[in-house]
């Protein structure tokens, strides 16, 4: 890691205390991730290559990377945000936009494009808002210094992002954000199990304090015709153990790892490793790793789903060993 990184990650700390944000934004974020995006784009970027933003949702990272640029003198090529989004509505989001007092809420299935180009309009010289979709997208062979990532939400979107852009990274110059990285989803081992496999090629970077957001930097170049195997079916156990284990390391604020430690049990249980999971949950509860109300709460819901369907299974089909251990399972969780 050169100077000019070790400098601004010194001043990040009083960047993300200073740092206010602005009433017009809307995020699924934190403060101190749109504080994150400002300062980079403003002390650390340096226009080697341009700043890519996947899954911007209402534009709030965008709008932050924006401000930045806008106040970096030094950088003179690739004054270039490109921000990328479906810019549909969901119903899963309308809880959030409760939870963050939006102004509008949308039917489901309705665009909220034109309105987050109205936000980004005083930005237009400096970013390409895209509606598209990432599975039919391939990116321009040009080089990429930021790749903020949030995008991950299936195995084969990650693949796409993998492929398309991470051999567009350039060594000592290129970081990636993983937005998702400290997220008790299982969704999460895309950037879990992805980023332990290609650990020779990044360095970590900075936890994002009290965020889901881990940044690495790329140290050596990624070639898309090398790369590994990146379906789920393709970790092994011993595999899975390392990477998580790898993960904890990339997670130095404590409280945050119980995500880490939740989202490799539901994702061992999503893959059908019950015997793994089970031992995952006595780890939980035999080093006192407590979840936050929600988290838990999320994590019983999913093991009573299961073993519902398990108990309503054919006969022919039923598993009275899995049923067992699910069992278990969740009378561990209170414990958690």
């Amino acid at each position: 890691m050169d100077a000019r990184f070790q400098k601004w990650l010194r001043k990040l700390p009083r960047r993300y205390k200073k740092y206010r944000q602005p009433e017009s934004l809307w995020s699924m974020t934190i403060p101190r991730e749109l504080a994150f995006c400002e300062s980079y784009a403003r002390e650390c970027f340096s226009g080697k290559g341009r700043m890519v933003d996947l899954g911007c949702w209402y534009g709030a990272t965008t709008f932050s990377l924006a401000r930045g640029l806008r106040r970096n003198w030094r950088a003179r090529g690739n004054r270039i945000i490109e921000a990328f989004d479906l810019f549909l509505w969901n119903s899963w989001m309308n809880p959030i936009a409760d939870h963050i007092k939006m102004p509008r809420l949308y039917r489901d299935g309705e665009s909220f494009f034109h309105d987050v180009q109205k936000l980004l309009a005083p930005y237009k010289n400096v970013v390409r808002l895209y509606q598209q979709d990432l599975l039919e997208f391939e990116p321009a062979a040009k080089p990429v210094e930021l790749l903020f990532v949030d995008a991950m939400k299936s195995w084969q979107l990650a693949k796409r992002i993998v492929t398309g852009y991470f051999p567009l990274l350039m060594p000592g110059v290129s970081v990636v954000v993983q937005q998702d990285f400290v997220f008790h989803d299982p969704i999460a081992a895309t950037s879990h199990l992805l980023m332990w496999r290609l650990r020779d090629h990044f360095e970590w970077l900075h936890q994002i304090p009290g965020a889901g957001s881990v940044a690495f930097l790329c140290k050596k170049q990624i070639e898309v015709n090398t790369l590994p195997d990146l379906t789920p079916e393709s970790f092994t156990l011993d595999e899975i153990d390392q990477a998580y284990d790898y993960s904890l390391t990339c997670v130095p604020e404590e409280q945050r790892r119980s995500h880490i430690e939740t989202a490799k049990l539901l994702f061992l249980l999503e893959r059908g490793h019950d015997e793994a999971a089970l031992k995952q949950a006595r780890r939980l509860v035999q080093n006192k790793i407590k979840l936050q109300e929600h988290v838990l709460a999320n994590t019983r819901g999913r093991v009573e789903a299961l073993i519902v369907r398990e108990r309503m299974a054919p006969k022919e089909s039923h598993d009275a060993h899995k049923l067992e251990l699910l069992t278990e399972i969740a009378s561990l969780l209170p414990d958690c």
